[in-house]
């Protein structure tokens, strides 16, 4: 399918990943005052383990009570999004092979803990615990197998619109596990540079992904359009020739309606005539907002003229 066109910068993608779990759950959309924190903030995590290998971050910021905000001075939206890093929580992430780690606070970072030692692997199921003022947090991620990527193509796309330019679009080819329920996240990485998976991979052009589930996926996937899924961009493809790289990447259910709800909060922005947003599901146990994920990925480069 073919959605709206959207496209930001990759800090701000990164600051309004991290808050649109608190956008769900407080539900405004005004231009506010900023509080001092309160009891009725929540924490919001932010946390995905791949099989790329670390350091694996754990972000955790607490969220704005919008609805108790005094009139008063006026930030930007930009500053608005600015949550309350936490110097000051355990953090520790183990798995079901009996490995465990304490994370590390990331210097010069307010909201950051990283791993050292951890490296995420296929079938395994990974526990995070976050202890932070005498409360406790936790939650659970499964990292799925992801198929093989046999070859990645792409077609010329000549644009209709003026002032637009043309694309190369890609499509990937591999072997669909018929005999269970599968989730993709695909990511377009422009050059060689790909980022985390909710992180910005056009060098600050769009927030290129798009999920799909296999529902019409046949049992071999024989050119598969990767802007043929849910996205915020609709996958723009700009012409950029030299080798770029398509990663492909395994979701669990729970990790695919987050990344489309989160998708569908960026498409609705909230307005006059928009409903509010709804509460993004997560799995982050204490009442805390936010995802913690595990996907496995495979990838392959493709060279355009």
């Amino acid at each position: 399918m073919n959605l709206p066109r959207i496209s930001m910068g990759y800090n701000k993608l990164t600051r309004l990943f991290l808050v649109l779990s608190a956008l769900f759950y407080w539900g405004c959309t005004e231009e506010v005052a900023m509080p001092e924190i309160s009891s009725s903030s929540k924490l919001v995590v932010d946390a995905w383990i791949t099989d790329k290998g670390g350091p694996y971050q754990v972000k955790l910021t607490r969220s704005l009570p919008f609805k108790s905000l005094a009139s008063g001075v006026n930030y930007t939206y930009e500053e608005g999004l600015n949550l309350i890093g936490i110097p000051d929580a355990q953090v520790t992430i183990s798995d079901n092979t009996g490995f465990e780690e304490v994370l590390k606070k990331e210097p010069n970072n307010t909201y950051g803990y990283v791993t050292t030692n951890l490296v995420g692997k296929a079938g395994r199921t990974y526990y995070l615990k976050i202890k932070l003022k005498g409360q406790e947090y936790t939650a659970t991620a499964y990292m799925p197998p992801v198929p093989k990527i046999d070859k990645v193509s792409y077609f010329f796309r000549p644009t209709e619109i003026v002032g637009k330019e043309d694309s190369y679009v890609p499509l990937v080819y591999f072997q669909e596990p018929t005999h269970e329920k599968n989730y993709y996240l695909f990511k377009y990485c422009y050059q060689d540079w790909c980022g985390p998976i909710n992180g910005g991979s056009t060098g600050g052009r769009n927030w290129n992904v798009s999920i799909m589930n296999d529902d019409l996926m046949p049992a071999y996937v024989n050119g598969l359009s990767i802007d043929d899924g849910h996205s915020v961009s609709g996958m723009d493809f700009y012409p950029f020739s030299g080798v770029n790289t398509l990663q492909m990447y395994s979701l669990t259910k729970e990790g695919y309606q987050h990344f489309d709800a989160l998708i569908r909060q960026f498409l609705n922005d909230g307005g006059t005539y928009q409903p509010a947003p709804a509460s993004a599901p997560g799995n982050i146990s204490n009442g805390a907002l936010g995802f913690f994920g595990a996907a496995a990925v495979s990838e392959m480069k493709v060279h355009i003229p």
